[in-house]
């Protein structure tokens, strides 16, 4: 796959708290992957990974959520992408939302989305760093 991705010409790179670590955590070569949900015991998604980090993943019977342990669970979503209390959720909208170009049409495109058809780790990570103002 190719990484590089077009950002339209008004694109502005809000700031990341948190990116750079998020980033480097996403290029280690041991870190299993898997897709469709935050976690399981096969690996994380790339969202998955940022929750950790925060320590915010909360397992609630078998399943991993965005969330803590006071987490009054009513956002079933959140064990798919970010949860709305979460801190990066106003920059990340959810599922780490962006747009692009394709074939000159700017075009909503998610993080989530590119961990799921296979785009790897440090893949996604070049994106995020291209896309956000990592910090």
């Amino acid at each position: 796959m190719n990484p590089k991705i077009i950002l339209p010409d008004d694109h502005v790179r809000k700031p990341l708290p948190g990116g750079l670590a998020w980033v480097a955590e996403l290029r280690r070569p041991d870190l299993p992957q898997i897709k469709g949900r935050l976690k399981s015991p096969l690996g994380e998604c790339c969202l998955g990974v940022l929750c950790r980090l925060q320590g915010r993943l909360f397992l609630r019977g078998n399943t991993w959520y965005d969330g803590t342990d006071d987490f009054a669970h009513s956002d079933y979503e959140s064990q798919y992408k970010l949860s709305q209390a979460n801190p990066l959720g106003p920059i990340l909208r959810g599922s780490g939302s962006f747009v692009a170009l394709k074939n000159g049409e700017k075009t909503p495109m998610e993080l989530t989305g590119l961990n799921d058809i296979g785009y790897t780790f440090p893949e996604i990570a070049d994106i995020i760093e291209q896309v956000w103002d990592c910090q």
